[in-house]
């Protein structure tokens, strides 16, 4: 796999280090945040790098929420991959993720294993498409 950029959204700095550290071991390029202004701002940003591959969101953070900070990232970016990361892992927030432009939902506490199984799931939609 070629070096993908990810982006990282979540007010929790343990969670954030973590999935860092996760993603680095897979081989990916991560930037953090934490919170939804920022990963906006971030997505938005020229990079010489080129876009995002994928922007794990945190659903609940202060200021702008996970939900709305990937709504504006899916009607600018629809190419990004989007995922929602929720300690609130209800039925109805996995929708709402889904209505915001997720494409994967990831429900706290999560795995690594589970983590690389959402990235696998990905890279087959993209190599599906061509």
């Amino acid at each position: 796999m070629s070096t993908r950029r990810v982006l990282v959204a979540d007010d929790d700095k343990n969670i954030r280090l973590t999935l860092a550290a996760t993603l680095a071991d897979m081989g990916f390029d991560v930037v953090t945040v934490i919170n939804g202004w920022e990963a906006v701002y971030e997505v938005r940003k020229p990079h010489p790098d080129g876009p995002f591959w994928l922007v794990l969101m945190d659903y609940q953070m202060p200021g702008m929420d996970g939900l709305e900070a990937l709504n504006d990232i899916h009607e600018e970016f629809p190419g990004v991959h989007l995922a929602m990361i929720t300690a609130n892992g209800s039925m109805e927030t996995a929708v709402e993720a889904m209505k915001a432009g997720a494409a994967e939902y990831l429900a706290k506490p999560f795995t690594p294993a589970d983590l690389s199984t959402l990235v696998r799931t990905l890279e087959a939609k993209d190599a599906a498409a061509g």
